[in-house]
């Protein structure tokens, strides 16, 4: 297949709206790749290549274009990839810029755009991955589901075509390939979580550490971040831990801390500065060690994915050593439940994870088995607009718009909603005060000058697309107002996104 035949599609799912008629385009394509072309098909759609970063940016691009006349695209979509993978390993500019201008004098406008969208990694087309894992499925006729759970085990896209096309599609872990970890969803009170669990659940410390999973296969270990990067190289103490259990193959899940001289975990951090050395491993590691605490077990001669949690930990406790298990309760009592929390704090950790014990591993997705329970942070807010109430708050602005700066303090940026925390005095204040600098009004908001600052609790900050700023406060309530604080002095979005990186 060429290129010319690939912009045909990517021009037809440009122009439609319809998910379902994006996935049949996509079907139709994919069968027609041939042997060998499915890397650089994953590479045109999601502008992710095989070998990581391009190392072009907009000025080479720039340049590599400059005074050439179009092309007609007939470039086999295999020569296309092993022509930017030349490019990624030439060492000079002027040599990637002379590479470029070679693909590039045989590309059309259209196509050399859709090149220079896979260089800088922001391929747009509509297409996202859940559209392109349903395409999958729907070209070689099989169930959905099953490759989507694939993909979560770890099964790269271009292996997925291949496996879909060959009819040999198992989403069962893989040694070596990283499963996409199981999630965990906020609860806004321990008490909450308790019962969301059934009464029964396991309690396990939340480190604020660094989340990995471990493979083995005999002596050979490799260890991967929570985004699925081979970071062996740079954790040999995992490694070490790693290589004692007692077992041949196996896949172990757990957090990497520092621990300072009294046996508590370092502040977040400090501790990355040595997770995120890439250099100097070993003099890193005598001034501040790894220590991997393991708290799932998700394959040992086979599969424990699918096992309840309650023998996946059996079956861990039995491998690793109490040094390395992470510290956890199993209790029906929520006041036992409450005492270990307080523990956790104490000790420092960032809160608690509390668990089914019946759940199984539910690779890459967050589906309310897993809660984790962490204080309440603040940030100081401005508002910049506010709702009028329903209900009991009828006649009183309530529902306030939350922003906090950009880095660079040029603007306000929305961070969430919340009409929380608020008591029936605060409301007939607000609303006066707001009113007092209304600058706009549509139905049902008011819109006022960024002046008054209030401090917010909040239990994370997640992504929202929702938001210019990228995230959103969960569980957003109004601690207290900040009369003493101009809105300058306000939180930033740099603030909000350390709180989530963590």
């Amino acid at each position: 297949m060429t290129l010319r035949e690939a912009l045909k599609v990517r021009q037809a799912l440009r122009q439609t709206r319809r998910r379902h008629e994006k996935v049949a385009l996509l079907a139709d394509w994919l069968r027609r790749l041939a042997p060998g072309e499915e890397e650089a098909a994953v590479a045109l759609l999601t502008g992710t290549l095989p070998w990581g970063k391009s190392g072009v940016g907009p000025g080479l691009l720039q340049r590599a274009w400059e005074n050439l006349p179009p092309g007609t695209d007939e470039v086999p979509l295999a020569e296309v990839l092993d022509h930017l993978h030349r490019i990624a390993q030439a060492r000079g500019q002027d040599d990637k810029v002379r590479l470029l201008r070679d693909l590039f004098r045989r590309l059309s406008p259209a196509g050399r755009a859709w090149i220079a969208e896979v260089l800088v990694g922001e391929v747009r087309q509509g297409a996202g991955e859940r559209t392109l894992l349903e395409a999958i499925a729907r070209a070689f006729d099989l169930d959905a589901d099953t490759v989507q759970r694939a993909y979560l085990y770890g099964a790269p896209l271009a292996e997925l075509i291949r496996q879909a096309r060959a009819g040999t599609v198992r989403p069962e872990p893989r040694l070596f390939t990283p499963l996409r970890p199981m999630l965990a969803t906020p609860a806004a009170a321990l008490d909450l979580a308790h019962r969301e669990l059934g009464g029964t659940g396991l309690y396990e410390f939340k480190l604020d550490g660094a989340r990995f999973q471990a493979h083995r296969l005999g002596s050979e270990v490799r260890v991967f971040s929570r985004h699925l990067r081979d970071i062996t190289a740079t954790v040999p103490e995992i490694v070490e831990a790693v290589r004692r259990l007692p077992a041949g193959r196996l896949i172990v899940e757990g957090e990497a801390v520092a621990l300072d001289e009294n046996g508590r975990p370092v502040p977040f951090q400090v501790f990355m500065r040595r997770f995120g050395k890439r250099r100097h491993i070993e003099e890193a590691r005598q001034r501040m060690p790894l220590v991997p605490f393991f708290f799932d077990l998700l394959y040992l001669d086979g599969d424990l994915t699918t096992e309840p949690l309650e023998r996946r930990r059996h079956l861990l406790f039995q491998l690793a050593p109490e040094e390395h298990r992470i510290p956890a309760l199993q209790t029906s009592r929520v006041e036992e439940a409450e005492a270990f929390y307080r523990q956790a704090l104490d000790w420092g950790a960032e809160g608690l994870m509390a668990k089914r014990l019946d759940a199984p591993y539910v690779v890459g997705e967050r589906v309310g088995l897993w809660l984790k329970i962490k204080p309440a942070e603040t940030a100081d807010c401005v508002i910049i607009a506010a709702e009028w109430g329903h209900g009991r708050r009828r006649g009183w602005l309530s529902n306030l718009h939350l922003a906090v700066w950009d880095p660079g303090r040029k603007e306000l940026l929305p961070v969430g909603k919340t009409f929380k925390g608020l008591t029936d005095r605060d409301l007939t204040w607000l609303t006066r005060e707001l009113l007092k600098r209304k600058v706009a009004e549509e139905p049902g908001i008011v819109y006022v000058k960024p002046e008054i600052v209030v401090e917010v609790a909040y239990s994370e900050v997640q992504q929202s697309p929702r938001y210019p700023s990228g995230v959103a406060l969960r569980f957003a309530r109004v601690k207290r107002f900040r009369p003493d604080k101009p809105a300058r002095e306000a939180s930033t979005l740099a603030d909000l996104l350390r709180s989530h990186a963590r």
